[in-house]
């Protein structure tokens, strides 16, 4: 008992920990730099709906806005604190004000990346791991890069996220009944209307739910289709919703929006920007996971439970990567992002968390592991530091303005066909790439003069590269000083070599 007591304290200071580092993170900003993060706005527009008891418009706008439906109503609640939060400080709720204050609903959402983790060791505990097996499992999610730095972003991966977990935490249940089976699919529709993108963890989870049972046709067939049927339930109700409104069917305008995302991405990728990406955030964390996974596979000759629950993890994450790999190379229907692969982060968690509980079979194997574990540690406080102290672009600028008043602003790329300067009469400051820099169509020289100050653009975070550019945009980001930079143009260096302007067409 004493020992059980120790490994749930252990579990509540990792939670402490992770839930602290994330609050640090939102601290620092970054809030809104993403373009999608305007969707957390429409919370307040469906909120002034329903305050002036405007039903049916709310209902029309949630059913008008099919691109990541669910999150509308999991930012309610942020949303709804914002507010109030706003009027007990006595301020007006206007753009501005909401813009000053966006590190509260991004605090409270932040919570669901914590809670990840914390379903990561149910999960192995519900499935049969033992305290050190599910512990190992949250320490190796609470270690996980890309798991931690979307946190200060008004976003909906986490959440969705959190739903397909606690979908496959209510499932792994092999005496479930109907009832259980339509909750598992019902928190899998629901992950899948909160973020689009997550459907592969949808669809998995419900597979794992079907199969944990055991291999009985009759039992799998009642708890496939129980659970499909669940997961059809929420989208099903709004496309009846939407067509008895008369608007455009709900299903139609999804899957327009689904491919409309998947143009930002290469589809000769699918098989290698998985891996390329979670190097990159992860390092040796991912060789860690991997090495896991190859564990797990030697384990398995072995009468080893826990063995046995990693091959079901591995198997799951392998299966997801084969998805990626058909619907983008293959079908050449939907690309793959940085923000999709970290879906095999929690399967490779558990599938490694397993392997070690198998490999722990004597007090040497122990010591290793726990100096694995501490190299681990020592892995992610290096990969953690770089999104804590990145500055953005809002920030710098607000900054720069307070100081230098206005001044004119330029970018050291090309961005699609629009003017990427504004000038600002009389002013000698620029500053330069305080924006986000997207697409990137072609690479421009600076203007002349003195550099007052460099930082750099968040973009030079590689892990941010993998979320819509392609192979020749991240040669010109890696290959260019796209930092944010303020120049003095009254003051020109002698002898001052200004480089051409190489802008480029379109090459799409």
């Amino acid at each position: 008992m004493k020992g059980r007591s120790g490994y749930r304290t252990a579990l509540l200071l990792l939670l402490f920990l992770a839930l602290a580092l994330r609050l640090a993170l939102v601290a620092r900003g970054g809030q809104r730099y993403f373009p999608d993060e305007n969707r957390y706005l429409r919370c307040f527009i469906l909120m002034r709906h329903l305050g002036r008891g405007e039903t049916g418009a709310a209902v029309d706008y949630v059913l008008d806005n099919a691109d990541h439906t669910g999150f509308i109503l999991v930012g309610l609640v942020p949303a709804l604190v914002h507010r109030g939060l706003l009027g007990a400080l006595g301020l007006p709720v206007t753009r501005e004000s909401l813009d000053e204050t966006l590190w509260i609903p991004a605090a409270l959402l932040s919570v669901s990346s914590v809670v990840c983790i914390a379903l990561v060791h149910a999960i192995a505990r519900r499935a049969g791991a033992d305290e050190p097996e599910a512990l190992a499992a949250a320490f190796l999610m609470a270690s996980s890069a890309s798991m931690f730095y979307f946190a200060r972003h008004l976003l909906p991966y986490d959440a969705s996220m959190a739903l397909a977990l606690g979908a496959l935490w209510v499932g792994l249940n092999p005496q479930a009944g109907l009832g259980r089976s339509l909750a598992v699919g019902g928190l899998a529709g629901a992950a899948l209307l909160t973020y689009n993108g997550y459907g592969l963890s949808a669809f998995a989870v419900v597979g794992l739910h079907a199969a944990w049972g055991g291999p009985k046709a009759p039992d799998f067939l009642r708890r496939a289709a129980a659970a499909v049927a669940g997961l059809a339930a929420l989208p099903l109700t709004l496309m009846l919703a939407s067509r008895g409104r008369g608007l455009e069917p709900y299903l139609r305008k999804m899957s327009r929006f689904s491919r409309g995302a998947s143009t930002q991405t290469d589809f000769h990728e699918g098989w290698s920007l998985p891996w390329a990406y979670l190097w990159h955030a992860e390092h040796g964390l991912l060789v860690a996971l991997l090495i896991g996974a190859v564990a797990v596979l030697w384990l398995s000759r072995r009468s080893s439970p826990a063995a046995a629950r990693g091959l079901w993890w591995m198997g799951t994450a392998a299966a997801m990567y084969v998805a990626f790999v058909v619907l983008s190379n293959g079908l050449e229907r939907i690309g793959t992002f940085g923000r999709l692969a970290r879906q095999l982060v929690p399967l490779l968690s558990l599938s490694a968390g397993s392997a070690a509980a198998a490999l722990a079979s004597s007090p040497a194997r122990r010591k290793a592991l726990l100096a694995v574990a501490a190299l681990i540690a020592i892995q992610a406080t290096f990969n953690f530091a770089p999104p804590l102290r990145m500055r953005f672009p809002r920030e710098v600028d607000r900054e720069v303005t307070a100081v230098y008043g206005e001044i004119s602003h330029d970018t050291t790329v090309v961005l699609g066909r629009s003017d990427e300067r504004t000038v600002v009469p009389g002013s000698r400051y620029v500053l330069l790439n305080a924006r986000y820099l997207y697409p990137i169509r072609g690479l421009k020289a600076p203007p002349p003069g003195r550099t007052l100050f460099a930082v750099a653009h968040p973009v030079q975070f590689l892990p941010y590269q993998y979320e819509g550019y392609v192979p020749e945009e991240r040669a010109r980001l890696r290959a260019h000083d796209v930092s944010m930079q303020m120049i003095d143009t009254a003051v020109v260096l002698p002898f001052a070599r200004v480089p051409p302007d190489p802008r480029e067409d379109d090459p799409r």
